[in-house]
């Protein structure tokens, strides 16, 4: 058996590697199901927010502020 610090410090890494994953229960195979769950999950997110934030999707202040002037003025002259 090697005894260089460089052998131990590779077992220590090996080790805290499967101890991360006795406690859960998970395999390597399940944690990569999982992180790909949340990559594919995070893309969806970030399209979603896309989308709905668009720049084509959002109309300027102004043209907003004149509708609002425009209906305002149509319901004060109809009562």
């Amino acid at each position: 058996m090697d005894t260089s610090p460089s052998a131990a410090l590779h077992l220590k890494d090996e080790s805290a590697e499967t101890d991360t994953a006795r406690p859960t229960g998970e395999t390597g195979k399940s944690m990569a199901l999982k992180k790909s769950l949340w990559v594919i999950g995070g893309v969806c997110a970030a399209a979603a927010g896309w989308i709905v934030l668009g720049p084509k999707r959002t109309q300027a202040v102004q043209d907003l502020a004149r509708q609002l002037e425009t209906a305002w003025a149509d319901h004060h002259t109809e009562a």
